[in-house]
């Protein structure tokens, strides 16, 4: 199993992640709008699931700078991070500036984050990575805004 997509799964939470973490060979997983996810839930993918390139946790309001600490340490090879409509703030990204290998960081509805949040972003962000914080108006630089 690559590929698995639980969105809407409301009822979902950390036992459920944790037995998503079996499937180690995941690559891409959608976690949208699994509100019942927690750090704890993201804590057993990062472990169980090492290999992840894609992640959307889009409306998972549960996941904080915690769960974000250990999926940068565990999941080196994530490309795509979805962490729209979370409620992430600016302490979250030394974590997130820890997945040399991130190209899209989604952060839509992020209210969270401020334009000061952003702007320490694009400081510390590679060239490569690609900030949508608007779906509409994106741009290829740091930060679509």
């Amino acid at each position: 199993l690559t590929d698995l997509d639980l969105s809407n799964g409301l009822d979902l939470g950390d036992a459920a992640a944790a037995e998503v973490a079996k499937a180690r060979r995941l690559q891409r997983l959608s976690l949208s709008r699994c509100k019942r996810i927690t750090d704890m839930g993201l804590g057993c993918i990062a472990v169980g699931c090492p290999d992840l390139r894609e992640l959307s946790l889009k409306w998972c309001i549960g996941v904080t700078h915690l769960g974000l600490d250990l999926l940068a340490l565990k999941c080196n090879k994530l490309n795509i991070l979805d962490l729209s409509y979370t409620m992430i703030v600016k302490k979250c990204f030394p974590a997130i500036m820890k997945l040399q290998s991130l190209q899209v960081l989604l952060l839509v509805g992020c209210n969270g984050i401020d334009d000061d949040a952003l702007t320490s972003l694009d400081q510390e962000c590679s060239k490569s990575l690609q900030v949508i914080i608007n779906p509409y108006l994106f741009h290829c630089e740091h930060c679509a805004s």
